[in-house]
């Protein structure tokens, strides 16, 4: 699995995370730990969807052809999830 940084550079983790046996509370602990390193997005190759978390949204997940948030210096760029997998190589 790996993600995606503010500034756009990929992440990669050499493993899943996994989730205890309290999903909700471990989930959302591991979700503030990452937040708080600046990522904003998550790249699941397994499923070719990416999971956006915005400050104050509930986190959501797009897939194909939807659109993703980009930063505001960019706001007439679009970036489609089929995009994103396209141009990265997992392995």
């Amino acid at each position: 699995m790996s993600c995606l940084s503010k500034n756009r550079q990929p992440v990669v983790f050499s493993q899943k995370p996994t989730v205890s046996n309290n999903t909700s509370t471990a989930f959302n602990l591991k979700t503030k730990r990452i937040l708080k390193l600046g990522i904003q997005s998550f790249v699941d190759s397994d499923d070719r969807s990416v999971t956006v978390f915005q400050p104050n949204q509930l986190p959501e997940v797009k897939e194909k052809q939807d659109i993703l948030p980009v930063l505001d210096v960019l706001q007439n760029w679009q970036l489609t999830v089929e995009e994103v997998f396209n141009w990265l190589k997992f392995t």
